[in-house]
């Protein structure tokens, strides 16, 4: 580390890297956030889903999500989305719409997440949720506006996996951004269920929606401030 420390202060910078591993999977090197602490990222490829009915209104919504995704080392499916419609476009037959859907199943199975902004909802949006949840996919769901789906809050409380950010302007989401990430990589993790009181669950609902603090996240962190205190542990 006193070597890299040394060669790192006789640069003006580093820019950020791309590392392929054996397993094919990258990672993000980024060598600043590495001195400044912070660890390797690994990139992810995040399937991205919004109502195209609401792109004249969200289209600058749909944007920040994606740029924000972007400039943090990871990609996004369906990207095409935030775009604007050509105009005089015609609506797809029905054989091109099932082609259509079949790649959208193939491709959401291969993607490490799905990043939806549901501000106007639609039956295929419900459907394309309901797919991820089902796959086991973490689900990170923007929303803007009063008019929130009754069952997304349904959704927070029954599915680990899933987690809604409420956000009332563009601005407000690139903040959010990383928020999003720490959870999808919190929820990759194995998974370890038992039960607690009344009492610690309702706590926990406190800190996901106050602090703004995945459950799973928040629990995760106070084992590994535990697992701090216990230097005699030695990994098997």
């Amino acid at each position: 580390m006193y070597v890299f420390t040394r060669l790192a202060s006789q640069l003006e910078f580093f820019k950020p890297s791309l590392l392929l591993l054996p397993s094919g999977k990258s990672l993000f090197l980024d060598f600043n956030a590495i001195l400044a602490g912070n660890t390797l990222l690994q990139l992810m490829k995040i399937f991205f889903i919004a109502s195209i009915f609401g792109k004249e209104k969200f289209q600058a919504n749909y944007q920040a999500i994606i740029d924000a995704t972007e400039q943090a080392g990871h990609s996004i499916y369906s990207k095409h989305i935030a775009e604007p419609a050509p105009i005089g476009s015609d609506p797809e037959s029905k054989q091109a719409a099932i082609v259509s859907y079949k790649k959208i199943v193939v491709e959401l199975k291969k993607c490490d997440a799905v990043f939806a902004e549901s501000s106007t909802s639609s039956t295929s949006f419900g459907f394309m949720i309901n797919l991820a949840v089902q796959n086991g996919k973490p689900v990170i769901i923007f929303h803007s506006g009063v008019n929130e789906p009754r069952i997304f809050s349904v959704l927070e409380e029954t599915t680990d996996k899933l987690q809604i950010i409420r956000y009332a302007t563009v601005s407000d989401i690139a903040g959010e951004i990383q928020f999003a990430l720490d959870f999808v990589t919190s929820a990759q993790d194995t998974r370890f269920n038992f039960f607690i009181s009344a009492e610690i669950g309702s706590y926990l609902d406190w800190v996901s929606k106050d602090r703004k603090i995945p459950r799973s996240v928040y629990l995760r962190e106070l084992l590994d401030r535990d697992l701090e205190q216990h230097p005699d542990f030695e990994h098997s």
